[in-house]
């Protein structure tokens, strides 16, 4: 594979078009055009920035290197889309565990609030000057508590799945 099909494979896969690319290496979207179609070469130092930008070797960019590596060795092009998804997925079940946590732990903490307040003495006094009864309000908070403990049960499900997932007990299908 020559370097300008190179060059296109790592800005695709990367997910960059070529007036970003051209941008980071101070060059014309044309020539970065050029470099991918192998009308022309880049020239020395638009190498190696693009080298710095893709976080690769000179070798790997220009060829094979010194000491050939087999092909079960090297870490391809595909291996690196699939453990990007990878970490994606892991992070997205990990943000949405903590999620479903903190939205159980905050309507708990809403149903503490009220049914505290409606056993206070202040209001107790409230609802006997207003509604002329001497009680404590009898609210039915199971609703809001089976809400709670879904939510909770969903976000320890995603987060047990992220780490299950992070430390390689399940299989990826990709």
């Amino acid at each position: 594979m020559d370097i300008g099909r190179k060059m296109q494979e790592l800005r695709k896969v990367s997910g960059m078009t070529q007036e970003q690319l051209a941008e980071k290496l101070n060059v014309s979207r044309q020539t970065v055009l050029k470099w991918e179609t192998g009308t022309t070469l880049p020239d020395l130092e638009s190498i190696l920035k693009f080298c710095r930008i893709f976080h690769i070797s000179l070798d790997d960019l220009l060829g094979e290197g010194n000491q050939p590596q087999s092909t079960q060795e090297r870490i391809t092009l595909q291996d690196l889309v699939r453990i990007n998804r990878h970490s994606r997925k892991i992070t997205l079940l990990f943000v949405s565990g903590l999620l479903f946590l903190m939205l159980a732990c905050t309507v708990i903490a809403i149903v503490l609030a009220v049914r505290s307040a409606t056993l206070s003495t202040q209001y107790i006094l409230y609802r006997y000057m207003t509604v002329g009864e001497y009680a404590v309000c009898s609210a039915d908070y199971s609703a809001a508590i089976v809400l709670a403990i879904i939510a909770a049960a969903v976000g320890a499900a995603f987060l047990i799945d992220c780490f299950a997932e992070s430390k390689g007990t399940r299989r990826e299908k990709v």
